[in-house]
């Protein structure tokens, strides 16, 4: 009673409250050095799809279709600027599959992103991926999860945009 008497002294409601979210630090030392902050609350690591050294699979445990992936990979293009490397990047999404909704480059934090959804999966899930561009390095994020998530993962994409990578 008191808690709602709170919630209605201060004029908000409990859809206005959002949920406390407890981020966890992924560090990875195969093959490239990373550290981010991830949502990892509900999610299991699957070790099975983590298939290359460096790559990092988690599995929602009640949403099947919410998956997060992390990796670190070589910069193949670590002498391009930025603009040349998210060119490259998304040329041939279209053609794969890949609708992008948006996409937008950070060229001073050297970074990316896009949010979209895969031609077949329109009205099921959506997706989210950030890249770091690092010196000799890429650090890959890819959020899959179901449409009314959207909101979610909107509300998650400044704190993950926040971070650079590095480990302190």
């Amino acid at each position: 009673m008191l808690v709602c008497m709170l919630y209605l002294a201060t004029g908000l409601s409990h859809a206005a409250q959002p949920k406390p979210q407890k981020w966890t630090e992924l560090r990875n030392i195969e093959f490239a050095e990373y550290c981010l902050a991830l949502p990892l609350e509900g999610y299991a690591e699957d070790f099975k799809q983590s298939d290359v050294k460096g790559k990092h699979v988690f599995t929602n445990r009640a949403r099947k279709k919410s998956e997060i992936v992390v990796w670190g990979l070589d910069n193949a293009y670590s002498k391009a600027a930025p603009e040349i490397y998210f060119k490259r990047y998304y040329g041939g999404a279209e053609e794969q599959g890949q609708i992008l909704e948006e996409r937008k480059l950070d060229a001073a934090a050297k970074r990316f992103y896009g949010w979209g959804y895969w031609s077949n999966s329109r009205h099921e899930t959506r997706f989210l991926e950030i890249v770091w561009l690092r010196d000799k390095e890429v650090v890959k994020f890819q959020a899959t999860f179901p449409v009314a998530d959207m909101n979610l993962w909107k509300a998650r994409l400044p704190h993950l945009l926040a971070q650079t990578t590095a480990c302190k």
